[in-house]
């Protein structure tokens, strides 16, 4: 019935443009930040600026956050954007390691030293740290993963 009326018909064009764009823009979500664990961490920041958020799932105010975080993920040039999910068993010694205290903290770590951003939760505010912000900063040495423990038998 639809393509029976004329002024319908006339609108299909319209319409078959409208559909492309609305597929083109769900496709088009950027890069999403690179979840790290225990296990790639270390290998991950070496060598690369990386600015991490360390969340927990459960957590509202990473909840609300996620997308701006998102949103920073693909503009930052070589800078990668990630996060660590302290409450799982796989982040866990990371985020001890790092004396992660509450959720969402947000470090960028450049040559194994690590700097703390407590500025505004906006993606402009967290480009201009990301981008050189920090280094007005002071930073941290990151600190050697736990050792884990062996059993000899």
């Amino acid at each position: 019935i639809f393509f029976r009326n004329p002024m319908a018909f006339a609108l299909r064009p319209a319409l078959v443009v409208l559909l492309a764009l609305c597929a083109w823009a769900a496709g088009a979500a950027g890069p999403e930040p690179r979840e790290l664990t225990d296990a790639t961490f270390d290998a991950a920041i070496d060598g690369a600026a990386t600015f991490v958020m360390f969340y927990a799932p459960s957590c509202s105010h990473c909840a609300e956050f996620a997308p701006t975080w998102a949103a920073l993920a693909g503009t930052l040039g070589e800078i990668q954007v990630a996060k660590v999910d302290c409450a799982s068993e796989a982040g866990a010694q990371t985020c001890a390691r790092l004396d992660i205290a509450g959720y969402p903290t947000l470090k960028l770590i450049e040559d194994r030293t690590v700097y703390t951003y407590s500025e505004a939760r906006d993606v402009e505010g967290l480009r201009t740290f990301a981008l050189g912000g920090y280094q007005g900063t002071r930073g941290a040495l990151l600190r050697k993963p736990f050792a884990t423990a062996s059993v000899d038998d």
